[in-house]
């Protein structure tokens, strides 16, 4: 192989820096002729150099206007100024004062936390500090130039402190760990990495941004550094090599995110690459302040493998500082020769410089270097260095050489890479980096900005693994979200490869949300239906759910009562959804069997018998452990209720998920009340009507009390309930009229008179329950007014009192609810809830509700719902 992995190496280190790893999680990055890490690795592999002359007006002079008329050369961005303002709400004003560093960086470190899957909800629990290599770009400059009459714009000076860059973005994004910028000149990328490791060690942080970004905004740098003759006349940085003749100027930045690898590997993050040490020192005394110190330089790379606990030996490639000078190339050749043993099967060590790609980037120098050696690890190869003809006198002696061609990379153990970056003030780092343990490495994933959706597993409370998944996209306009649309249909059409549960998942928890969204549910074709949607142009195609957030909506939760169930009805979501699952085991066990199986048998055997289980003695506990479990699995996704309302036995449900009974206390209630319904009250019938408000009212009057309305669901909108006899005939005069009648899958007459056998023992066991004041408002079924207490005189009304469904929604749309989620199988509530807000006189709410029986309903809802910014963290 290219290198030996020494024995030491693959061991911790005693101290605390090498007992704990850290872990890059996220990339991103902004360099000449690549605006991602994709595209930086193709140039790399590509052996591209983007350097080239500058630009005629770039400047605020002919760059051929100079000392002997040479072309000036630098690797410069084609749109330095380019910034998404409004993304980050920030006017144009304010905008046009702030220093394009601190716009590019601000992307940056917001592209790359998604990238990591921490610009959404993820983060909102964690510690993240921002770490800032900054220096000047000379756009105070460019303004006061640019100010007519003197006066500089509002926000200049606070625009343009490069002590405020990270500070920024920790304000923007709302970040509360350390904010710092560091300027230790070229070497201020890697100082900036040593110092956010730190904090990680030292708990100020639990998750880490490090980046920079260089400009060169005025000619005034590269005519400062033409007078120093440190730059290449030729236009070409020929690191390590004999004709080096100067380094190029180059632009760019770039943000990598990171956090323990502890925490990395528990939280299923992406882990890209592992930092194993750093080392930062001075030179102290050395010919000047400007001159470079061999003997420091060893030391600081020493000092780097001792906290890291990794054998020198085990190091098959370094990434140089390789300015391509001829006093800081054979220095640093020297400090590398005494830091590194000789490899024991005598080959050269591997050596290679990004500046010969694109340029020195002063301030941010370290960072295309770090971003190389992470794309390295992760793709395990090494690209070419440019530029070498000639190798420089002392590379062989040594011990190492450059590579010229893109190689593979290999060794006997993990790969293990060193990094330097060294100040011209004297101020030294290197970093030793790592490839991420085996079966957790993964390549950087590609965002969809401004709704980046990534290739990495993220964690998620109960996302699906297999079957029908849910994904949302949301951008701050109209035309964003179609681009995002077009580019993640595009970014999936090319990468046939990903896991679509990884793909929905991630978007759904990766990043904040934005007032334009879209949710698409898909089973297998969510390149299809992205591609749909692309080609129609518009958020509702083939199964797209779209909405524009106005504000954040206000949720109740409705949960169905008997009539709802179906044989195997929670099988595919206990399989798929471990929130949902726990919550169904609790309940199982909790009520013993029923009618001779378990609670969990009767929710999941698809040939369970469907009367016996609608029996109510069956179905009513059955509902509620349901119903619970579902409510906190959508709890888990984001989606949280500001009131619930139940239908029926539905709010024994609705009461356990606000608060107001405990588990334990609402299915032990429910199996009594099934229990007592089912064993103690005579067989019975439910007819459910659409419209003919007057024939229902007769055919009640016509009955001798055998019928009773036993819910008034919303306009038109009734159930009869009585006798089977009563409620056959009704059901055949209601025909013979065209009156459209359904019979509902019960066995007992609920809401009736012939409830009041059992509305005395079921007091009694209400007494024994002990409800609380509701955590979440309950809007009561029985009266149509918000439920402030659950007393056994409550309960037992309940059983036999018309169900005032539609004047609770009702009273709902009227204080200002406007997205109803049905937590249930089927769609039973959602006709009655459309014609209820249809009719509510100060326009229509739009249900959320959805077919919600197993993964696809679950995903329905929660789809709906995040589409009109329903989600937890609206």
């Amino acid at each position: 192989g290219d290198g030996v992995r020494g024995a030491a190496g693959a061991a911790a280190a005693s101290g605390p820096a090498g007992a704990c790893p850290t872990a890059v999680i996220g990339v991103a990055c902004r360099f000449p002729g690549a605006d991602t890490p994709e595209a930086f690795w193709d140039l790399l592999v590509e052996g591209r150099d983007a350097v080239s002359p500058v630009p005629s007006g770039r400047w605020d002079e002919d760059p051929r206007e100079r000392r002997g008329g040479r072309t000036r050369w630098a690797a410069l961005l084609e749109d330095p100024a380019a910034f998404d303002a409004e993304y980050f709400g920030i006017d144009a004003e304010e905008a046009r004062a702030l220093d394009p560093q601190a716009r590019i960086f601000l992307e940056l470190a917001h592209e790359a936390l998604e990238r990591a899957g921490y610009a959404g909800p993820r983060r909102l629990d964690r510690r993240i500090g921002v770490f800032a290599a900054v220096g000047d770009s000379g756009y105070r400059e460019v303004l006061d130039r640019a100010a007519a009459d003197g006066s500089p714009l509002p926000g200049t000076l606070t625009g343009n402190l490069p002590s405020l860059i990270a500070a920024r973005v920790s304000q923007h994004l709302d970040l509360d760990g350390p904010a710092l910028g560091v300027d230790t000149a070229c070497s201020s990328g890697l100082v900036a990495l040593h110092l956010a490791r730190r904090s990680l060690l030292d708990g100020e942080c639990d998750i880490a941004v490090v980046g920079g970004v260089n400009l060169h905004l005025t000619s005034s740098p590269h005519r400062l550094l033409e007078e120093v003759r440190a730059l290449s006349p030729t236009g070409r940085s020929r690191a390590f090599s004999a004709d080096a003749d100067g380094f190029v100027p180059g632009e760019g930045g770039a943000a990598i995110v990171l956090t323990s690898l502890d925490a990395a590997l528990l939280a299923d993050d992406p882990v890209l690459a592992v930092v194993r040490g750093t080392a930062v020192n001075n030179d102290g005394r050395s010919m000047s302040l400007m001159a470079p110190h061999p003997l420091r330089q060893r030391e600081v790379i020493t000092r780097a493998y001792e906290a890291a606990g990794v054998d020198p030996a085990a190091v098959t490639y370094v990434e140089a500082h390789g300015t391509g000078t001829a006093v800081g190339d054979p220095i640093e050749l020297r400090s590398l020769g005494h830091a590194f043993p000789a490899r024991p099967d005598g080959a050269p060590r591997l050596l290679g410089s990004v500046k010969t790609n694109i340029g020195h980037l002063l301030n941010a120098a370290a960072l295309p270097s770090l971003v190389k050696v992470v794309l390295a690890l992760g793709h395990r190869r090494l690209p070419p260095s440019l530029h070498h003809a000639t190798p420089s006198a002392g590379l062989a002696s040594a011990g190492f050489r450059v590579v010229t061609e893109t190689l593979e990379w290999r060794s006997d153990g993990p790969l293990v890479a060193g990094i330097n970056a060294f100040g011209f003030g004297g101020t030294n780092a290197h970093a030793v980096l790592e490839q991420a343990p085996e079966g957790w490495s993964v390549a950087p994933a590609a965002p969809v900005p401004p709704a980046s959706v990534e290739e990495a597993s993220q964690e998620g409370a109960g996302a699906p693994a297999g079957g029908p998944h849910l994904l949302t996209l949301s951008a701050r306009s109209e035309p964003a979200l179609r681009d995002a649309v077009d580019r993640l249909a595009e970014h999936l059409e090319h990468r046939p490869g990903l896991c679509e549960g990884d793909v929905c998942r991630t978007a759904s928890t990766a990043r904040d949300d934005g007032a334009h969204r879209l949710a698409v549910v898909a089973d297998g074709d969510l390149r299809e239906r992205l591609a749909a949607l692309s080609s129609a142009g518009s958020g509702d195609a083939r199964g797209g759910v779209g909405s524009v957030v106005r504000s954040r909506p206000r949720v109740a939760f409705l949960f169905p009562g008997q009539g709802a169930q179906f044989p195997g009805q929670d099988r595919a979501l206990y399989a798929s959804a471990p929130v949902f699952r726990e919550a169904l085991d609790e309940a199982s066990a909790l009520v013993g069997p029923v009618s001779g199986r378990s609670l969990l048998d009767w929710a999941l055997d698809p040939e369970a018998d469907p009367a016996a289980q609608a029996a109510t003695e069956v179905a009513q506990p059955l509902l509620v452990a349901s119903g619970v479990a579902l409510a906190r699995q959508l709890r888990a996704w984001g989606v949280e209720p500001d009131a619930v309302l139940g239908h029926s036995v539905g709010e024994i449900t609705a009461a356990c998920a606000g608060g107001m009974l405990t588990l334990p206390d609402a299915l032990r209630f429910a199996a009594e009340r099934g229990r007592l319904m089912g064993g103690f009250t005579e067989p019975g019938a439910m007819l459910s009507v659409l419209g003919a408000d007057e024939a229902v009212a007769a055919a009640v009057a016509d009955s001798a009390g055998a019928l009773a309305v036993a819910a008034y669901n919303g306009p038109g909108r009734q159930v009869l309930s009585g006798s089977v006899a009563a409620v056959e005939r009704a059901a055949r005069d209601l025909d013979a009229r065209g009156v459209t009648t359904r019979r509902l899958r019960v066995s007992r007459a609920f809401h009736s008179p012939l409830m009041r056998p059992i509305t005395g023992p079921l007091a009694d066991a209400a007494r024994a329950l002990a409800p609380a004041a509701p955590a979440v408002a309950l809007m009561s079924t029985v009266t149509a007014e918000w439920l402030t207490a659950l007393g056994p005189e409550y309960l037992r009304d309940h059983a036999e009192r018309p169900v005032l469904f539609g004047a609770a929604v009702e009273r709902l749309a009227r204080e200002g609810y406007d997205t109803f989620v049905e937590v249930g199988h089927g769609a039973a509530l959602a006709g009655a809830v459309r014609a209820t807000t249809t009719a509510h006189a100060d326009g229509s709410a739009t249900p959320g509700t959805r077919k919600t029986a197993g993964v696809n309903g679950a995903s329905g809802a929660s789809g709906a719902s995040g589409a009109s910014g329903a989600s937890g963290a609206s």
